[in-house]
């Protein structure tokens, strides 16, 4: 897998497909020159906790691949991307390691499309602050612009369990809990949901468990931060959106959404939010047929604009001087506007005043990670660990 230096502090894990004009067949390339330059670009976003592999079925189907160049990146924390980790990590930060990632590969214009709520914050950001890079966004789930009492406290108690748990049991539980909580409450568990479920946990448990739990806290930083939108931040979207959400999701709930939707006034011609009937939050992997279909639907006419204009295939430029003060603007936070702009780092909202509080809850988990214990009894502690041989195989 190719790496895209941003900065000493961060190179991202991407990939690129497309498909081959002669053979119709899918290909993979490191360069953007190896793929069609009629074709428009799709930027797929994955959910926060897992990594670009998890959008394959989207990245990879040929029906895409007929009418897009595909890139996926691994988000800064997350997959094989490597990055320091700091506390002024937000959503904001891996919006502008995007926008910066797509002028490095001096790609056009990008059509984006999130396959998750989490992703959705992250694509809307990308939209506000470098609206030069974005034709359009295609949103699978939209969280409440701001988080109920119930929701902030579940996410604090799954939070601490993930990386400060007090037993085995509540590690190993919550990964389960939580995802079914967040993403599917409201859905009756079957044999298809609980694929599901083990096919999103699988990662964390291998990503993420308690020996890790400062990379958990890196990650979990970007959602625990995350502050309601703006006035300012929903006028900056100026592109058209289309939201796919959910009818069935009791915690984001579909009334929660259309009321967050209904404060972007300035989105482009076409935008709109569709109810999916009988579905959770999550829609990627159980409602394929629905995004393609609905996301196929609704591009086609932009799609063909676009064609007609030879300008959005042209590779974008961005003044990041202008951006930082957009972040700065739309979150009115004059902090911003003195940092440099030439790096995706400073494309955040943690104030000066938080940072000391933040760092103290990383310092605490890092000291807390060398703990380990058995999630399978006999006292031994799993491979994952930093233990010893010895500790790991007493048996021996």
């Amino acid at each position: 897998m190719p790496l895209l230096t941003l900065s000493s502090n961060v190179s991202l894990n991407y990939e690129i497909n497309f498909q081959d004009p002669l053979t119709k067949e899918r290909k993979e390339t490191d360069s953007p020159a190896d793929c069609p330059v009629s074709k428009p670009w799709l930027l797929v976003l994955h959910p926060i906790w897992l990594d670009l592999t998890w959008d394959r079925p989207i990245t990879t189907d040929q029906d895409y691949l007929e009418r897009f160049n595909i890139i996926a990146f691994d988000q800064r924390a997350h997959g094989r991307t490597q990055s320091v980790i700091s506390v002024c990590n937000d959503l904001n930060t891996l919006a502008a390691d995007m926008a910066f990632a797509i002028q490095k590969l001096t790609l056009p214009p990008v059509n984006v499309l999130a396959s998750n709520s989490w992703a959705s914050d992250i694509a809307i950001r990308l939209a506000a602050v470098f609206p030069e890079k974005v034709h359009s966004l295609f949103l699978c789930g939209l969280a409440p612009d701001k988080y109920t009492d119930s929701v902030n406290g579940a996410i604090r108690e799954c939070f601490a369990c993930l990386t400060t748990p007090e037993t085995a049991e509540d590690w190993d539980e919550v990964r389960i809990g939580a995802l079914h909580y967040f993403f599917f409450g409201g859905v009756p568990l079957d044999g298809g949901l609980m694929s599901v479920i083990d096919e999103w946990t699988g990662p964390m448990l291998r990503r993420y468990p308690p020996s890790k739990a400062l990379d958990c806290g890196a990650v979990g930083l970007t959602e625990m931060s995350r502050k309601p939108d703006t006035k300012a931040l929903k006028e900056s979207v100026v592109a058209p959106v289309m939201i796919l959400h959910g009818k069935d999701s009791s915690v984001f709930t579909a009334g929660e959404a259309v009321e967050r939707f209904s404060g972007y006034s300035n989105v482009g011609e076409g935008s709109k939010l569709k109810l999916v009937d009988d579905a959770p939050l999550l829609l990627v992997p159980m409602h394929l047929d629905v995004i393609k279909e609905e996301f196929f639907e609704w591009i086609q006419p932009k799609l063909k604009r676009q064609a007609q204009s030879p300008q959005s295939l042209v590779p974008s430029q961005s003044n990041f001087q202008d951006n930082l003060l957009t972040l700065a603007r739309i979150f009115d936070n004059p902090e911003i506007a003195q940092r440099d702009p030439f790096t995706s780092d400073s494309f955040h909202t943690v104030r000066s005043s938080e940072e000391p509080g933040l760092k103290a809850l990383l310092d605490m988990l890092e000291s807390r990670q060398s703990q380990s214990f058995s999630l399978y009894g006999g006292g031994a502690p799993e491979s994952w660990t930093d233990a010893s041989l010895e500790e790991k195989l007493p048996w021996r």
